[in-house]
């Protein structure tokens, strides 16, 4: 299970410099109104709707107790190795159960594991996923409910850890997304305070060292946990059903 980050302290924005009235300012309105006439050839592209989102976990659901334990030989076949030999290796199996889970729905995905805010790991990750796999973006950090925020809301109001982080993202993009499923080995009780407990499908790191290799098939994205997945996204049940 990955930690949970700790809030950010507040700070203050300072307001930017006003601009000098003057020769430059009427420079500048020339450079605005030559932007003007290209009009909506400069507008942002749409961003599209009735996306199916995967977040996705990293530890406990593609790499699993024998990477975090380092118990692996370099040559296995059964791993995605990381070519520079900087990060642990992702299992096979569980990739091959997420691409089944993208294949029947059509859904992306967006990166809500610790992975994704170190450059090195995220790299690796997304270059095991991709290109069967379209990663779309990653969850914001730091949207804990501020100490000032808490002491004027209820604390069932509170949002922290990984549950805000993925509640933020989905109010960032209210409008675009269909259906959603989360993916972790753990942080249930932050998803069960954002109100996501519906879309979590909960996978297994095993911690033993001698975890035998019967186990190990029961560990991350199993299949049952890949069809689970596929219900929610379809709109077919929930995380219980």
């Amino acid at each position: 299970m990955e930690p949970e980050p700790e809030p950010e302290p507040e700070t203050e924005q300072c307001a930017p410099p006003a601009a000098k009235a003057g020769g430059k300012a009427g420079r500048g309105g020339k450079r605005g109104k030559g932007r003007g006439k290209r009009g909506a050839q400069d507008a942002p592209p749409e961003e599209p709707t009735g996306l199916r989102v995967i977040f996705l976990d990293c530890d406990g659901v593609l790499a699993n107790s024998r990477s975090a334990l380092m118990d692996y030989e370099s040559d296995d076949d059964t791993l995605v190795h990381d070519p520079t030999g900087m990060n642990v290796p992702l299992e096979k199996r569980c990739l091959g159960e997420l691409r089944r889970v993208a294949q029947a729905t059509g859904a992306v995905i967006v990166l809500s594991t610790t992975w994704r805010v170190d450059a090195g790991m995220r790299e690796f990750l997304v270059s095991a996923l991709e290109p069967s796999l379209k990663v779309i973006g990653d969850t914001p950090s730091g949207v804990d409910t501020s100490n000032s925020q808490r002491q004027k809301l209820p604390k069932s109001e509170w949002r922290y850890g990984r549950g805000a982080e993925v509640a933020a993202w989905l109010a960032a993009h209210d409008g675009k997304v269909e259906s959603f499923v989360i993916l972790d080995d753990g942080h249930a009780d932050s998803f069960a305070q954002s109100g996501l407990t519906d879309h979590f499908v909960e996978t297994l790191l095993g911690d033993s060292p001698s975890i035998s290799k019967e186990d190990g098939l029961k560990e991350g994205l199993t299949k049952a946990k890949a069809d689970a997945c596929i219900r929610i996204l379809l709109g077919q049940g929930s995380s219980a059903s």
